[in-house]
């Protein structure tokens, strides 16, 4: 049985590879599925505490505040800001103030489309330790000795027996911060997004006595914030993509709306299709699709493509023939898809007169 395993072990590691490099990543400007280019001013509201650590809501809040400011998808008044407005407003809101209080205070002052609450769950560090075997030094003796583990070894000579351990103690601090947070339009107070649960950030220092808790303890915060930032504005995103199946040809089947995949055609083709297909982070992104002679740069046919949450395909034709002719005839031809100036797709497919 081993011996078929081990047989098995250099077939499974191809089929491995193979699999793995049917795949390829692709980076996409994430777009949150409530986007609106009429939300340009976001507020971020102080959050709600409810652990031990004093003014923890109000820190959070101001690193969210800093992360959307960075990403630039909205302009941003952080929740220092925002307090000195409404004051200077003459607006007060309870310190315990509902969602609804809020917008409707938010709605007085104007200049404001979104706002972001959130309330903090965790926000701790801890110093710990733990210890490792370093060496072991054993104790050496000499005379007669039998039995123990090779009790068929005995003798008079060298013998050991027992011995000391010494360890390393290593430490490390660990940080948790995890925060509840919503963003809500201004005009009616309706939630736009609300994190599907608790949005939880974990850092753990390496062996480093300079690792205070809280440096660990700054580093979990702005974790959290990019997360919370990531999913609420334009960002962008890293995503897999099947290179054998987002990007094909096709002919027309014998059924209507039907295709068969293929990358050979005839020159009196009806039509070649190019099929593509995208995951959902793509939505709202552009591409460029591009056919060219194999070997040569400059396209013989190119099509803009606005990817859409909405598509699982998106399905491209184009005459064999006028590929053929622009191209000064038949022959191996490549399609690529260009994501931000860079090829990030390609498929060769021939031609035949």
């Amino acid at each position: 049985m081993q011996q078929n395993l081990q047989a098995l072990l250099p077939v499974l590691g191809i089929l491995a590879a193979a699999l793995g490099g049917c795949e390829t990543e692709l980076t996409v400007e994430h777009y949150p599925s409530f986007y609106d280019p009429s939300i340009r001013t976001v507020a971020v509201v102080p959050f709600a505490n409810t652990t031990l650590r004093d003014n923890a809501g109000e820190y959070l809040a101001q690193r969210v505040a800093e992360s959307l400011q960075a990403n630039g998808t909205y302009e941003t008044i952080g929740p220092g800001e925002l307090t000195a407005k409404l004051t200077e407003a003459g607006l007060k809101m309870p310190r315990q103030a509902g969602r609804e209080d809020i917008a409707t205070a938010l709605r007085t002052l104007g200049g404001v489309d979104a706002f972001v609450v959130g309330t903090v769950r965790a926000f701790s560090a801890d110093r710990a330790s733990f210890a490792e075997i370093e060496h072991f030094h054993p104790r050496y003796g000499w005379g007669y000795y039998h039995g123990g583990y090779y009790r068929h070894r005995r003798g008079y000579g060298p013998y050991t027996y027992g011995g000391a351990t010494v360890y390393h103690y290593r430490e490390y601090t660990h940080a948790l911060v995890s925060v509840d947070a919503a963003v809500l339009r201004v005009s009616d107070g309706a939630a736009l997004y609300t994190t599907p649960g608790a949005l939880t950030a974990r850092v753990q220092s390496g062996d480093s006595r300079y690792g205070t808790r809280d440096q660990t303890l700054v580093q979990a915060a702005r974790a959290a914030a990019e997360r919370f930032v990531g999913e609420v504005a334009v960002a962008p995103r890293t995503v897999r993509i099947d290179k054998g199946k987002s990007l094909r040809t096709a002919r027309a089947g014998k059924r209507p709306g039907e295709l068969k995949f293929t990358d050979d055609f005839e020159i009196d083709d009806e039509a070649l299709h190019v099929v593509l297909a995208l995951p959902p982070e793509a939505d709202r992104n552009e591409f460029r699709l591009t056919i060219a002679p194999k070997g040569r740069s400059a396209p013989v046919a190119e099509e803009t493509i606005v990817w859409s949450r909405a598509d699982d395909r998106v399905q491209l034709s184009f005459s064999p023939r006028e590929l053929a002719d622009a191209a000064g005839g038949p022959g191996k031809f490549d399609v690529r898809l260009h994501a931000a100036g860079r090829a990030v797709l390609k498929r060769g497919f021939e031609i035949e007169d």
